[in-house]
């Protein structure tokens, strides 16, 4: 019981994180229910992009600020639990959530750079940024695949 407090910190953390993040969307989706979060998207197109950024106003930009803000925390948050979670298995498949991490942290980056220093141009970093986020969600797919087969081969152990 001594060492779980380093899986419950962090997953308490993912959560109240998540928490605020559903709070978030929802205030800007009430206040215009056409804006895309392309943190959730793998791939979209640079006008499908610009359009949506077209589509701020003044409000919905403060919150995709702070919106922008934690999601530069949540990707530490999310990694360490499952680097715990792997060593607490056992396990040396932790680059996966590394890749995660910085897959997260580089499309941060990048989106907040273009949504916020928009020059209606250079598509190829729209591109960039879908292929980063591909990365990000298949390492994360990668995490949760080998961490489930590590739980069935302990539990069968």
């Amino acid at each position: 019981m001594k060492k779980n407090y380093k899986i419950i910190i962090p997953l308490c953390l993912v959560i109240v994180i998540k928490i605020i993040f559903y709070v978030l969307m929802n205030k800007i989706a009430s206040l215009n229910p056409n804006i895309i979060l392309f943190d959730l998207r793998v791939f979209y197109s640079p006008t499908l992009f610009y359009d949506n950024i077209l589509l701020y106003t003044n409000e919905i930009e403060k919150y995709l600020m702070i919106f922008r803000a934690i999601d530069m925390i949540f990707p530490f948050t999310f990694a360490i639990l499952f680097i715990q979670l792997f060593r607490k298995l056992e396990s040396k498949h932790i680059l996966f959530p590394l890749i995660a991490l910085f897959s997260d942290l580089f499309e941060n980056i990048l989106l907040s750079y273009k949504m916020f220093h928009n020059t209606l141009s250079n598509d190829f970093i729209i591109y960039i940024i879908n292929a980063v986020t591909l990365l990000k969600f298949l390492s994360l797919l990668a995490s949760v695949g080998f961490l489930i087969i590590l739980f069935i081969k302990k539990r069968k152990a």
